[in-house]
């Protein structure tokens, strides 16, 4: 895991999460400041994938194998679509929540270590 995937990973956690609260919240007082907070986390995390992450997926894995990518993901987009999104989604906050996705440590020095260098 790099830094780049390591960030994406946890903002989708974090999207994740923020989808949680927003369907936990329908009907109720909070549902619009919710929402609210669930867009601008995807808006944002769309545009840093969109300006960092998209271009070096694009270098490393050329325009052949992006098509059929983009064609199967497509695919099993319109396939959820028919279903219910929230059975996964709490399926995988739990299994965050759970510590079932654990980093690979760092090679790089602790930040303590970094100031006094």
């Amino acid at each position: 895991m790099n830094e780049l995937l390591g960030e994406a990973l946890v903002e989708h956690g974090v999207v994740e999460f923020s989808l949680y609260q927003s369907t936990q919240a329908i009907g109720k007082e909070d549902f619009d400041f919710k929402v609210k907070v669930l867009k601008e986390l995807v808006e944002h995390h769309v545009k840093e994938e969109e300006k960092e992450f998209f271009p070096k997926a694009k270098k490393e894995l050329g325009d052949d194998s992006l098509e059929l990518l983009g064609k199967e993901m497509k695919a099993a987009f319109e396939q959820e679509l028919e279903s219910d999104f929230r059975q996964p989604l709490y399926d995988n906050l739990r299994q965050v929540l759970a510590g079932a996705l654990k980093p690979v440590p760092s090679e790089r020095k602790p930040i303590k270590a970094r100031q006094s260098a």
